[in-house]
């Protein structure tokens, strides 16, 4: 699934233009969890599905959306915090899906962090929430690992949306290794490498 992130960013055009790219693969069906009419403004043809089982039917000729309309309309290009609730809450459905067995993974569109602050979100992006979403029960939040990756290059962070004057106070010993754990196994599990090896450790940053 692909939650549709801020819309009136980038993200309805990131969703129409990854439908044009893989429709004739049903096997790399996806559905939308956002705004049909945000979706068809944006030029795509849209068939609004009940389940994100039914995507793959109408995946080649219609992009499929769990449609969750927002309250209010969207302005390309210019971010309100109207629509807060609703891009969280796509966020969350995603989770849901994924975590339910219904989806087999979650992208998620971009969003406008100062949009979301402004309406009171208190998580620095988009790994710290998903991370809540991932609490059972009473229990700690998983530890959130933020992955980037191209072609064969992985660079995993051991710090993620802190000001460079923290990030020493934010290491440490046990942080590390646990981040290093989630990394091995989600490289063996999500990446296929069997025997994944190796720590380079960079220090950087912008001011």
């Amino acid at each position: 699934v692909l939650s549709l992130g801020d819309p009136c960013g980038i993200g309805p055009e990131l969703a129409v233009k990854a439908w044009h790219e893989l429709k004739a693969s049903r096997e790399l069906a996806f559905c939308v969890i956002g705004d049909a009419g945000v979706l068809r403004a944006a030029g795509a043809e849209v068939a609004v599905v009940g389940d994100v089982a039914e995507a793959g039917d109408v995946f080649g000729l219609t992009l499929p959306v769990l449609d969750r309309p927002l309250g209010a309309p969207a302005v390309a290009g210019h971010p309100d915090a109207v629509h807060a609730p609703h891009i969280t809450g796509w966020i969350r459905t995603g989770v849901e899906l994924c975590r339910g067995g219904q989806a087999r993974g979650l992208v998620t569109a971009p969003i406008a962090k100062s949009v979301l602050y402004g309406a009171g979100f208190g998580f620095p992006g988009h790994t710290e929430y998903l991370a809540e979403l991932c609490r059972d029960g009473d229990g700690p939040a998983p530890h959130p690992v933020m992955m980037l990756t191209a072609k064969d290059l992985r660079v995993v962070l051991a710090t993620i949306h802190v000001p460079l004057a923290e990030v020493p106070s934010r290491l440490s010993l046990a942080g590390l290794v646990e981040t290093a754990r989630i990394t091995h196994q989600a490289l063996k599990c999500d990446f296929g490498i069997a025997r994944p090896s190796g720590l380079n450790a960079t220090f950087g940053g912008v001011p």
